[in-house]
């Protein structure tokens, strides 16, 4: 037998070569380890001074093979490796322990009792175990990590187990070999002992600094922030909490919470919660809180962050938001329901208007000059996705063409004569996360056409006179008065262009094919102004029969006129301005007055009631058709059904008392109305 032999074995090659390593490093004179594990079949009948056996678990087994040598069972410990990420784990958490077999498994848990890792609940498993995995997101295994189930991924290698002093002096003393081998495998200890205090000093120093880290983002952060841990205590009370509450931290950190705020029964309800709140408007103090909820259970573990804000400071800080944005003419002003009108054709444009904005798609907005089509581009990005980013409008008509380039791309430092020290961005880029409107896309420079074709193909940007790109995220919305297609036949304009912005294409009616909107246009007007003024049924006919060739735009330029030189609280045709007073009188030529004609008939009181209805109504600028006259009780008196209502209207428009718009227009009195109005002494 030689006594400076020895054998080691264990269930599998890689801790066999795990442990003749470790062996092997701490001991100077030359001894033969010889490796066999059942995984590879091990021998019977060999003689050696000492086995080295894995574990307790084939100490049987050993004595069987080796009935003349001195068993050694390897006591194994704990590396130190990845401690620092169990210390992380919340307490109660449930872990899984992966190790082979069950003794093994059952020992590898108890080693992490025994460095104080006791607050973890730990799960055995081995291979071929069944268990209930539910509510299993996190395992930990000493090397064993093949064994960890593929879906959880949470996984923590603690590094196979090394083996007790006792069990290196018990090899020693086997082989009968020199004490001074203890110095290495000390050694050999005290390298794993550093290196895991290490790696746990770093994990405290880094906890540290991010204790540290939060203590400064608390104490600066411009929201009061509670946060209520497992025990029901107030662990953070910072400093904008104090503010809030006139209490210092001292006060309240540590106590249960409903006893620190038993004043506040609002607060106490918030936090009582067990969902996240956003935005719940509570009392503190007299002041109106915005307080949000974060609610947080890690297996039980319930934890929660509140932050409050005063809704006055809240409210301040969007008018200062606003008032920046305003001043760079950031912010899109109108909405849909600004833009007036409720007959069939302004209808459609601002449901078609309303569909697109749902959809991140670029919109090509297609009317006369004078329409809105501004209005709907603000409408749309207001109603869109990107309503809280910028609206930047650009109008083609108003710039250089030496300056576009610079204004839509921006440029770099000394890419020209006169560049602004440091460059300046583009619109492109100004308007990144929100809508970019273009106007008057069809005066585009063609030399400008191809870099605004890349700028939608690619969303990404060149500053003039740089060698990168910039990403941006930008809507566009293009605008033109003129006919593109036209232009392309000219080759005025770039093809490919116009296919890539006519992916939603929104066409704006003109003020003429939609006059019944124009009571409607003309109230809003008058609101909006806070005048009083208006209007004798003349001027109505003149501006419901009038063409608008500038549209809406000069409409409100007539308003405008009427109430600033109308002296008396009904506008007559005098007050108007000229293009339009000259058109006085035709009308009447449509229905000549006969003065025979109104002697010889004679009309109903309903009828007569009926007609001065309408007169009223066409003096406030107001719409009214028979639906509207219908509902009017005074014409109920006399008895005046939708189908009598029906023929009286159509008798009056027969005898040039009426005019009778189109649908949903109204109806409008007319000269000879008017006159038999008079006469009847009713106006």
């Amino acid at each position: 037998m030689n006594r400076k032999e020895m054998d080691i074995i264990g269930l599998s090659i890689d801790d066999t070569v795990f442990l003749k390593n470790i062996i092997e490093k701490s001991v100077r004179e030359d001894i033969a380890i010889n490796r066999m594990s059942f995984e590879e079949g091990i021998a019977r009948g060999r003689k050696v001074a000492a086995v080295l056996i894995s574990g307790a678990f084939l100490l049987e087994q050993a004595k069987e093979l080796y009935p003349d040598s001195r068993i050694i069972v390897a006591k194994r410990i704990m590396t130190g490796q990845n401690l620092d990420k169990v210390m992380l784990l919340p307490k109660g958490k449930k872990v899984l322990v992966a190790n082979h077999p069950q003794e093994v498994t059952m020992e590898t848990i108890q080693s992490l009792k025994e460095l104080g890792l006791n607050h973890l609940h730990y799960i055995p498993y081995w291979e071929g175990l069944k268990i209930d995995f539910k509510g299993i997101d996190t395992a930990i295994s000493p090397g064993h990590i093949y064994l960890i189930p593929d879906f959880i991924k949470n996984r923590i290698d603690l590094g196979r187990r090394t083996i007790a002093f006792s069990t290196f002096m018990e090899v020693l003393m086997s082989l009968d070999l020199d004490i001074r081998n203890v110095d290495d495998f000390a050694k050999y200890h005290i390298q794993l002992m550093v290196k895991s205090g290490r790696e746990i000093a770093k994990y405290y120093n880094e906890k540290e600094k991010a204790g540290r880290d939060l203590e400064v983002v608390l104490n600066k952060i411009r929201d009061g922030i509670i946060a209520i841990d497992d025990n029901g205590s107030v662990s953070v009370f910072n400093p904008m909490s104090e503010a809030l509450f006139s209490q210092r931290a001292g006060s309240v950190l540590g106590r249960n919470y409903k006893a620190a705020f038993k004043e506040y029964p609002e607060l106490i309800r918030l936090l009582d919660k067990k969902e996240t709140v956003y935005e719940q408007i509570i009392s503190i103090k007299n002041k109106k809180i915005v307080g949000s909820l974060t609610y947080l259970n890690d297996n039980g573990h319930e934890n929660r962050i509140c932050t409050l804000n005063e809704v006055a400071t809240i409210q301040q800080l969007e008018q200062n938001v606003r008032r920046r944005l305003n001043a760079k003419g950031y912010i899109a002003k109108y909405n849909f329901d600004m833009i007036k009108g409720s007959g069939d054709l302004i209808r459609s444009a601002k449901d078609k208007a309303l569909k697109f904005a749902g959809k991140d798609l670029t919109v090509l907005v297609c009317g006369e000059s004078g329409t809105g089509k501004e209005l709907f581009a603000q409408a749309i990005h207001n109603a869109s996705s990107r309503a809280n980013g910028p609206f930047i409008a650009i109008n083609f008509a108003a710039i250089p063409e030496n300056l576009v380039e610079s204004e839509l791309f921006g440029y770099e430092e000394g890419a020209f004569t006169g560049a602004v020290k440091g460059g300046k961005s583009g619109i492109f880029e100004q308007a990144h996360r929100g809508t970019i409107f273009l106007d008057e896309i069809g005066d585009a420079p063609l030399s400008i056409q191809s870099r605004l074709l890349r700028v939608l193909q690619e969303q990404e940007v060149m500053r003039v006179g740089a060698s990168k790109v910039i990403p941006i995220d930008v809507r566009v919305i293009a605008a033109t008065n003129r006919d593109l297609l036209e232009l392309v036949a000219k080759g005025r304009f770039r093809e490919d262009l116009y296919y890539r912005l006519k992916v939603l294409t929104l066409n704006i009616p003109p003020l003429r094919e939609r006059r019944e909107d124009i009571p409607e246009i003309i109230k809003a007007m008058l609101e909006a102004n806070n005048e009083k003024v208006e209007f004798d049924s003349e001027v109505m006919d003149i501006l419901m029969e009038y063409d608008w060739p500038g549209n809406v735009r000069e409409l409100e330029n007539a308003i405008k006129y009427v109430c600033t030189v109308c002296k008396q609280n009904t506008a007559t045709v005098d007050d108007l301005p000229q293009e339009l007073s000259s058109l006085s009188g035709f009308q009447r030529n449509s229905y000549p007055v006969s003065n025979a004609s109104l002697i010889n008939h004679e009309y109903p009181e309903g009828t007569l009631c009926l007609l001065s209805e309408i007169y009223n109504a066409n003096r406030k600028g107001e719409t009214i058709g028979r639906g509207k006259l219908v509902s009017l009780s005074i014409l109920k008196e006399h008895g005046l059904t939708e189908a009598k209502m029906k023929t009286r209207l159509k008798q009056l428009g027969e005898d040039g008392l009426i005019r009778r718009g189109r649908t949903k227009q109204g109806s409008f009195v007319t000269d000879k109305g008017i006159k038999l109005l008079k006469e009847k002494g009713m106006i």
